[in-house]
């Protein structure tokens, strides 16, 4: 009955019309794609800025001195004049004592991380070698020994350690009192 009416056949009849032309010009495979000619029409020599070339250049050539070629080092070559670090020296090492933030020993740093009760006592400690900077990490536990040191106690917030007659106490951070007024 809706489709008897001329006015709605003729509205069915455009839509579908219009329907199949839509499809057939989005769904072409036969031509290029519709970027490739919007594509075509750019010329691809111009450079669309907002600045003038001059000042583009002068940008440019602001940045020229920094843009250096990377230089690779080779395994082979010397480096000359490395000052060796004086924490690796075994004056500095024999004179350590206190409350410190890294323990050195030898070609290795030692570096608290943290504190565990877990049916027993333990710190781990962060182990680095000075020269390579490989890391990792460490159990200790009371009366074990690192290097010539030896783990007297662990407590809470630090890790006791003597040497001959030195004591160091490797703390984990510093607490702070907030100051009486």
């Amino acid at each position: 009955m809706l489709l008897s009416n001329r006015w709605v056949q003729g509205a069915v009849i455009s839509a579908m019309l219009l329907s199949i032309i839509d499809l057939s010009q989005r769904y072409n495979l036969n031509t290029k794609d519709s970027d490739d000619r919007v594509l075509e029409t750019i010329d691809q020599s111009k450079v669309f800025s907002p600045f003038e070339n001059e000042k583009v250049e002068k940008i440019f050539s602001n940045f020229q001195k920094y843009d250096q070629p990377l230089v690779v080092k080779s395994d082979k070559t010397k480096v000359v004049n490395a000052k060796p670090n004086p924490r690796l020296g075994k004056e500095f090492q024999d004179n350590q004592r206190g409350s410190l933030s890294t323990l050195f020993i030898g070609d290795y740093s030692y570096k608290p991380i943290g504190v565990f009760d877990y049916d027993s006592k333990f710190a781990l400690l962060e182990q680095r070698h000075m020269k390579n900077k490989k890391t990792k990490r460490i159990k200790v536990v009371k009366g074990q020994a690192i290097g010539k040191y030896k783990v007297s106690t662990i407590q809470l917030n630090e890790i006791n350690i003597e040497a001959d007659d030195r004591k160091i106490t490797l703390r984990l951070f510093d607490i702070k009192q907030k100051a009486k007024k």
